[in-house]
Formats: structure tokens, C-alpha cells, sequence
């Protein structure tokens, strides 16, 4: 959900043993993916391209602050990392047709592409090379 990150800190004061599970994936699947889905309310940011992209700066400097304020309670798990050696672990394959899904739509992303280019390099080796129109 786009508005748990904020809680990390009431969660880990509350609970002390808990730990923090931070699933990430790459910004522009993650931003594109909440852009596309329909959220029942109180998600206004959601469906502006630019506003999604800095809500996701946001998000990454609240869990980086997190993980530092919180050592060894924050375990970060990113998405294609998870799906690229799943394998042994699972009895049938893992879905793994969102990775880079915004490819598809790379050339309406411009202004989301802008916002989260100050972090994007932290994300590159996520990136699956151009796909083409109707390929996986």
C-alpha cells in the first residue's frame, strides 16, 4: 500500500521485536503500476505522473532514514531480485512479466522519468533492456 512507509517508526516503537519489510521495486514499475490501479479513495496523488514520482522520493528518503534509525529492523527485499532467483524455491514459475513493464509505456513517461531521475541510478541494474510492442 503507498501510504505504509510512514508508519515504519510508530510500527518499530510499538512493536519492539517487529521488523520492517520493505518490498521495492523498480520506481518507474512501481509508479506506473499505482498509476494504473483504481484506489477506492484518499490515493488523489495516484493519478499525476509527477506527483506519484515525488510521493516515491519520498518514500525512498523516509525507509533510506529507516534503515539508518533502525539498523538490522529494516530488511529491504527488491522485487526483481526476488523473482530473478526464486526459482528453487517455488513449485511452479514466479510471475515476472512487471519487470520493466514501463518499457511499454516509456514514451508517455517523461515527466514521471524526470521526477525520480535523482534516484533512478539505484534502480538501473533492475532494468531489462527495450521491449518491444506486445513482447514480455
Amino acid at each position: 500500500m503507498p501510504n505504509n512507509f510512514p508508519n515504519a517508526g510508530f510500527i518499530a516503537a510499538l512493536l519492539l521485536n517487529a521488523k520492517i519489510i520493505d518490498a521495492r521495486r523498480h520506481p518507474l514499475d512501481a509508479c506506473l503500476s499505482c498509476w494504473r490501479q483504481l484506489f477506492v479513495k484518499g490515493q488523489n496523488f495516484i493519478y499525476d505522473l509527477t506527483e506519484i514520482g515525488e510521493y516515491y522520493l519520498q518514500y525512498q528518503r523516509m525507509m533510506d532514514h529507516w534503515t539508518r534509525v533502525l539498523p538490522g529492523r529494516v530488511l529491504t527485499v527488491q522485487y526483481e531480485e526476488v523473482i530473478a532467483d526464486f526459482d528453487a524455491q517455488v513449485r511452479q514459475p514466479i510471475y515476472d512479466r512487471s519487470v520493466s513493464h514501463f518499457r511499454h509505456y516509456e514514451h508517455h513517461l517523461g515527466e514521471l522519468i524526470d521526477v525520480i531521475a535523482p534516484i533512478r541510478a539505484r534502480y538501473r541494474r533492475y532494468e531489462r533492456p527495450g521491449i518491444a510492442p506486445g513482447g514480455t
